[in-house]
């Protein structure tokens, strides 16, 4: 046997260069609950930008082959995590209109205070599908769905795999790459004909809060873009590239960017926002409270707003 230790069989591994044990805890927690229908998990959301309260939970998604399996493992063990009815069959059914969201505490060792999270199911074909959500030819086609609901968390540069299936990655990466491109499009539709680089971070990083109805602090937009700024600056400039080889968009002598053609007016971005907008709201105020029971929707809405005041 050699020093490095064989990967399972399935490819199923913890990702070896997360920051914290805290990552580390919920990499093993999401491997245990999941299993080999795990295909990924992903950290995200405000602690991996840096800028979370205390009272933060931590943000999680869960990518599994088979969600009502998932649910099948999982109630009987975490039933508390789930609103009712506590039902496989009844939470699969609503995890066809995208992500499930779920809060647990998981323990941790030494005494320490569990960890809050908020975790997210989907499986890996409505998470591509959701990938694909963000323009409405896709949604006419059946190719996307959800909105910006699962394309809008992909689209930020805070997005961290801390498990996975190797076998099943490179579609998971390419479709996130698609949510980010497409992304990219409806934020051109905003800009002026000439824009910079720093105007079009601005507009990309808004899509998703402009997309959705939920309560968030002030600063909330302005602090992504300044924690990960370089970040958002070197992806937009890579997938222009793309655009720029399309013919779509061209790079000026001053540095800045001038579009061509094939972009949206912003007027077609606008009406696509308020159509995702609506869509969202019905799966914000009706279908979450079933996910996770009525008492736990009640109490994450609570924090949020005390978060938002105190910000």
């Amino acid at each position: 046997m050699t020093a490095i230790e064989a990967k399972p069989a399935t490819g199923l591994h913890v990702n070896p260069n997360l920051p914290d044990r805290v990552s580390r805890t919920l990499a093993n927690e999401a491997i245990n609950r999941a299993g080999d229908n795990l295909v990924c998990a992903i950290e995200y959301g405000s602690h991996v930008t840096g800028d979370a309260k205390p009272s933060s939970s931590y943000d999680l998604i869960l990518v599994v082959e088979d969600t009502l399996q998932f649910y099948r493992d999982n109630i009987p063990q975490h039933g508390h995590d789930f609103g009712r009815p506590r039902s496989a069959r009844f939470h699969d059914a609503l995890n066809q209109l995208g992500f499930n969201f779920y809060y647990t505490d998981i323990p941790q060792p030494d005494g320490e205070p569990p960890i809050h999270v908020k975790y997210a199911v989907i499986s890996r074909e409505n998470f591509v599908k959701g990938c694909n959500g963000a323009l409405a030819k896709k949604d006419r086609t059946d190719e996307g769905g959800f909105g910006l609901y699962v394309a809008g968390r992909m689209q930020k540069v805070a997005v961290r795999p801390i498990a996975q299936n190797d076998e099943k990655m490179g579609e998971i990466d390419a479709a996130i790459h698609r949510a980010r491109v497409d992304g990219v499009r409806l934020a051109l539709g905003l800009q002026q004909t000439q824009f910079s680089i720093s105007e079009l971070v601005g507009s990309y990083v808004s899509l998703s809060y402009l997309a959705d109805l939920r309560v968030e602090r002030p600063d909330k937009i302005q602090t992504l873009i300044e924690r990960s700024r370089q970040q958002y600056e070197e992806l937009l400039t890579e997938i222009l590239a793309e655009y720029e080889a399309r013919g779509e968009v061209r790079r000026l002598d001053d540095g800045r960017w001038e579009k061509l053609q094939g972009i949206p007016t912003s007027e077609d971005v606008m009406l696509r926002l308020r159509r995702i907008r609506r869509q969202t709201a019905i799966i914000n105020f009706a279908k979450n409270p079933l996910t996770v029971g009525p008492i736990h929707a009640i109490e994450y809405a609570l924090g949020k707003i005390r978060r938002a005041r105190a910000a």
